[in-house]
């Protein structure tokens, strides 16, 4: 879609800075006007949820 989207290591980085300061993270992924996510958003989604499965919450 239109926008800027975030690729899987960036949201990774800003969720560690997230933690770090001790706030939550906004991803502002809301759904697409008919209810869908956006195609861009949904492989990254998916990459940060394996790796938070796998790893846990980046330190």
């Amino acid at each position: 879609g239109k926008g800027y989207h975030l690729d899987a290591d960036q949201v990774w980085n800003v969720l560690r800075t997230a933690r770090e300061r001790n706030c939550n993270l906004l991803l502002n992924s809301g759904p697409l006007p008919d209810g869908s996510q956006d195609p861009e958003d949904i492989p990254v989604l998916e990459e940060v949820g394996r790796r938070i499965r796998e790893q846990g919450f980046p330190e």
